[in-house]
């Protein structure tokens, strides 16, 4: 069964293996061989998208992870999900600019477009999540009466500098 593409002239779909367009007479022949030649000559931006994909994915899961470990999480999880983020909008910049390039598009560019996608995005929760975290942490841990105690020491310096020697 032939896959349906769209002709570059009319953009209706067309079988690729028609020679002309049924709908205005272009050749889809030679335009199918065309594209798939540029696809053949660079055949790397869809490999590279899909590895920036799948790098985006597996550092923002790695931040995802550290992000619930309490204070280290923000030492760790911030730098691992900057990472997945930076590799996620790489792979979605490449789908587009691939996307403009070919209309023939594989299956390994729309992976590597909604594993970047999946990337950014939880490279984002990973950053929410890690300082949600730590703030809880922090509060938990820190006695209540800290706050009275440095305030105590406060008024006692302020007594001793009104005083005077």
């Amino acid at each position: 069964m032939a896959n349906l593409i769209e002709c570059p002239t009319c953009h209706n779909q067309v079988s690729e293996n028609a020679r002309v367009c049924p709908h205005c007479g272009e050749p889809i022949a030679a335009w199918v061989q065309q594209e798939i030649n540029n696809e053949i000559r660079c055949p790397g931006k869809e490999v590279t998208g899909l590895v920036l994909g799948i790098v985006a994915l597996i550092w923002s899961l790695c931040g995802l992870v550290f992000a619930c470990i309490p204070l280290a999480g923000i030492a760790y999880a911030i730098p691992f999900a900057v990472i997945a983020i930076g590799c996620g909008i790489a792979a979605l910049i490449l789908h587009n600019k691939v996307q403009k390039q070919a209309t023939l598009i594989t299956n390994k560019i729309e992976s590597g477009r909604t594993l970047g996608f999946c990337g950014v995005i939880i490279g984002v929760a990973s950053i929410i999540i890690a300082i949600i975290v730590s703030v809880v942490y922090i509060k938990k841990t820190t006695p209540p009466q800290t706050e009275e105690y440095i305030q105590n020491i406060l008024n006692v310096m302020e007594q001793e500098l009104l005083e005077g020697p």
